[in-house]
């Protein structure tokens, strides 16, 4: 196993207050005072005698009335954690190499150096070794979209030993195959064809070593990701006390830090899949009346916007009753007639999310959102109506079907939002 131990001595800095969202969506604002087996425990933040909203955000399975002054929480409620005012956020490193280690992890660091043993780096400004046989590649610089490409190909290409990827100009990669030894801030030891050679590091855009064919993919049963200054890691477990905060990578590597670094604590990675970022099934768009551009065109001018409104604004709905607006950085757009089919392979227990009229629009919608050809909605939306929440119950099923069908007006100016519309498992 893999331990990576931050060589400086922690200050104390106090409890952090932190914004933890819940699988429901409703959200708190707390200390934590510790996060340990799973279970979360919260304080009032700062000034506060009781946790605003949280019962509604983390509600017991049980009838007995519930305190607001702490709470211990469980990991699978928990969607979220990040800090409310994250500290020492102007010192995260927005450039520098990047170590990319087996389970699909990356750190952003300073500087990284290698004895052929153990990598040394910086993490949030403190040295950390790092053992080699856990490390797929150097990326020594950031690169453009056309170098990336080139990267991307010889990374994913065969090879029988460590490349060196070798700058040529600003725009070309070229690759040498040999072993890699020892890395310093100026040179690689480098052994090609039986002779041992300096390469020097200016050279290099970054090193592949060979020790991590065939192993990737371990991110992909980590049930959560974890960002710590710029870099960011996918994990299967991770505690907090007071100030300190240790977390276990998928692929088994320990590290430890302080929460002044920390910047989110993401545990929808296998709980929750965003239908925005989820290709459907099936696709259908059926516009009343075609245009004169073709159907191809057509399809492009109808299909349903990712995370953002048809005029390319952010999700928002109109709440009448408090004379309000709020926006969504999640969800989809949908006009009609379309129709959106996903797979659930009996895989999650819910549909949830905010569902209204795009404020601008002006026309209606027939919603009938069906799971194995049976409807569980079937509905008129106007813009006159408020947003409503959707919780339908998926579980056992195989499939879920959104069908936004033509309202009143045709297919004039119905726009439907579904905001931060996600399934559950």
């Amino acid at each position: 196993m893999l331990f990576l131990l931050l060589t400086a001595a922690q200050l104390f800095l106090g409890q952090l207050e932190y914004e933890i969202q819940s699988m429901n969506g409703s959200s708190i604002v707390a200390k934590v005072e510790s996060l340990k087996d799973d279970v979360l425990h919260c304080v009032p933040a700062e000034g506060e005698d009781e946790i605003a909203g949280l019962n509604d955000a983390f509600p017991l399975d049980t009838d007995e009335e519930s305190s607001t002054e702490d709470r211990s929480i469980s990991l699978e409620q928990v969607l979220s954690i990040r800090p409310k005012s994250p500290a020492n956020a102007a010192q995260d490193l927005k450039s520098g190499p990047i170590v990319k280690l087996l389970d699909d992890s990356s750190i952003r660091t300073a500087n990284v150096t290698s004895d052929g043993k153990n990598a040394t780096v910086t993490l949030a400004n403190k040295d950390a070794s790092v053992g080699m046989s856990h490390v797929a590649s150097f990326q020594f610089i950031d690169g453009s979209d056309e170098l990336m490409k080139q990267w991307d190909e010889i990374r994913n290409g065969e090879r029988n030993s460590d490349v060196l990827v070798i700058r040529k100009g600003s725009d070309s990669l070229d690759y040498l195959e040999g072993v890699v030894g020892k890395v310093t801030t100026d040179n690689v030891k480098f052994t090609y064809d039986g002779d041992e050679i300096d390469v020097k590091r200016e050279k290099l855009f970054g090193i592949l070593f060979y020790s991590a064919r065939g192993q990737a993919g371990m991110a992909a049963g980590a049930p959560a990701k974890l960002q710590y200054g710029e870099s960011n890691f996918n994990i299967s477990s991770v505690d907090i006390s007071g100030a300190t905060i240790r977390w276990t990578s998928a692929g088994g590597a320990e590290f430890r830090g302080t929460t002044s670094s920390l910047r989110l604590i993401d545990f929808g990675a296998d709980k929750i899949a965003y239908l925005a970022d989820t290709e459907p099934a099936t696709l259908t768009i059926t516009p009343r009346f075609k245009s004169m551009l073709g159907s191809e065109l057509d399809s492009l001018l109808y299909a349903p916007r990712k995370n953002k409104s048809f005029d390319g604004a952010p999700l928002q709905l109109r709440f009448h009753s408090a004379e309000k607006t709020e926006s969504w950085s999640r969800g989809l757009a949908a006009h009609s007639r379309t129709e959106l089919q996903y797979r659930l392979n009996r895989e999650y227990r819910s549909l949830k999310g905010i569902v209204g009229m795009d404020p601008t629009a002006t026309g209606t919608v027939q919603l009938v959102i069906s799971v194995d050809d049976e409807p569980l909605l079937d509905q008129m939306v106007s813009p006159d109506d408020e947003p409503f929440e959707l919780d339908l119950d998926l579980s056992g099923r195989r499939r879920v079907t959104i069908l936004v069908d033509y309202g009143d007006q045709s297919d004039v100016a119905d726009r439907l939002h579904f905001c931060d519309l996600r399934i559950v498992k």
